[in-house]
């Protein structure tokens, strides 16, 4: 995906209710990583799923934990 794809993309979905900060009682109102953050890393988790890239492999590249990753795959 190029640069323009991806920013066009993001302006589509950064006012999404799921990227305030208390949308649901998991996250209890603590600030979350940006919507280009969080969209990166499900754009590079759906372009390598079943590619031998594992959950591990893509956690140490944006460097977060398990949980989060979770979430924003989800």
């Amino acid at each position: 995906m190029n640069a323009d794809s991806f920013n066009k993309l993001v302006n589509l979905i950064k006012d999404h209710s799921v990227f305030q900060a208390g949308h649901n009682e998991d996250n209890r109102g603590r600030q979350q990583a940006p919507p280009h953050h969080q969209l990166a890393v499900f754009l590079r988790y759906i372009g390598t799923e079943g590619s031998g890239c594992s959950n591990s492999t893509l956690r140490h590249i944006f460097s977060f934990g398990h949980g989060t990753f979770t979430k924003y795959i989800n």
